[in-house]
């Protein structure tokens, strides 16, 4: 399973798992950006990565590891993307 489809299978199950607003706010903007050492790394935005970490770090972790191959997830800011319109 790719990186990608891993986070997605373990999105559903935490979507399910937790309030929708919950999901929306906080894990649903989460996105995959590929592996490193057999774990996800998973960028947050600024705005919420210190909360995820604190807050869901575990259990995305133990979801991960629960649902997938994967060893578990390094949690990241995002680095915000800069780009010039010509």
């Amino acid at each position: 399973m790719d990186p990608d489809e891993a986070w997605r299978v373990c999105l559903k199950h935490l979507k399910d798992d937790l309030p929708t607003a919950t999901f929306c706010m906080w894990l649903e903007p989460t996105i995959c950006a590929g592996e490193n050492n057999g774990a996800l790394i998973l960028h947050c935005p600024d705005n919420t990565y210190q909360w995820v970490r604190r807050r869901y770090g575990a259990k995305i972790g133990e979801t991960v590891r629960t649902l997938t191959e994967y060893q578990g997830a390094y949690i990241r800011k995002a680095r915000p993307v800069h780009a010039e319109l010509f």
